[in-house]
């Protein structure tokens, strides 16, 4: 990507990080395939980015956390952070991607109506309709095909997921802008502290010889390269147009379930989708001044 320079090469790295974010999801099911438990996954992506991460933001972003305001809000916005990952990989051991990566995506239009509940943020027409498009679509996604209580559970998670995002991204736009390398190191570094002791006392199984290379993958392919191509390109770019571009995870992750793991979507699930999809777009467009999250939603 030599050629690209300015906005053009941000936007080329934005549609990278999607992408590959959108594939975590499948590294994550061929992870579980294989043995890997859901604690063992989370404690490795969290160690292994904060590994990465940490080093970096001492090198470069050394000062960011002695200019924080309000050092407890570390803490509030890690905690949205980490209990969104962790629904939405437990979610995904439950039931298929195609069910799950859409309702996720419903977040954005969320984060009207907890705005308006929690501060009385005025909402407005299109925010408004957002949120009962989303709805409505997150309704025929969960509610079609639910079947064994296993998928259940795989929908309550997924719409668990959605709600910490959406805390999670309330939380930053109150928060003193800092240094992006510096929030996810910060992030990544707690992640560990509760995942990697969680893991280790409920003895979470470990994947077996090719697991950990799906297991791998995810660390770094599904975490650690898309985080930083998408925290490095928000500033040229801005956060509505990654918005925007961040509609290529869930596609992305339906795509590569049908193409990888055989899975299909009914003519209900995919309407839904699709309702999903426009809410992500209305909210987003319209959200032009929040941040943009390490890695939706993981």
């Amino acid at each position: 990507m030599l050629w690209l320079r300015g906005s053009a090469l941000s936007v080329a790295l934005l549609v990278c990080a999607s992408s590959l974010f959108g594939a975590s999801a499948i590294f994550a099911k061929l992870s579980f395939a294989h043995g890997c438990g859901v604690l063992t996954l989370l404690a490795a992506r969290n160690l292994g980015s904060a590994v990465v991460t940490g080093p970096l933001a001492a090198w470069k972003a050394r000062d960011a956390w002695r200019t924080v305001d309000k050092p407890s809000r570390w803490l509030v916005i890690s905690a949205f952070n980490i209990a969104s990952a962790g629904c939405y990989m437990g979610a995904l051991s439950f039931d298929k991607v195609g069910r799950i990566a859409p309702i996720v995506f419903v977040f954005p239009a969320l984060i009207a109506g907890l705005g308006w509940l929690h501060f009385r943020n005025p909402i407005g027409r299109k925010l408004a309709a957002s949120l009962v498009i989303g709805v409505i679509g997150t309704m025929l996604v969960f509610g079609s095909d639910i079947g064994a209580p296993s998928k259940v559970v795989g929908g309550l998670l997924a719409i668990a997921t959605a709600v910490f995002a959406a805390y999670y991204f309330i939380t930053a736009a109150r928060f003193t802008s800092t240094h992006w390398l510096a929030t996810g190191a910060t992030i990544f570094t707690l992640g560990s502290l509760v995942y990697v002791p969680v893991a280790l006392a409920t003895r979470s199984p470990l994947p077996n010889g090719i697991g950990w290379l799906w297991l791998a993958g995810l660390v770094v392919l599904g975490g650690v390269v898309p985080y930083l191509m998408q925290l490095s390109a928000l500033s040229a770019v801005g956060s509505t147009k990654a918005g925007v571009l961040a509609l290529l995870e869930p596609v992305v992750s339906v795509a590569m379930a049908y193409l990888v793991l055989s899975e299909s979507m009914s003519a209900l699930q995919a309407a839904g989708a699709a309702l999903v999809l426009t809410s992500f777009v209305l909210a987003t467009v319209r959200l032009r001044r929040r941040p943009t999250p390490a890695g939706t939603p993981a």
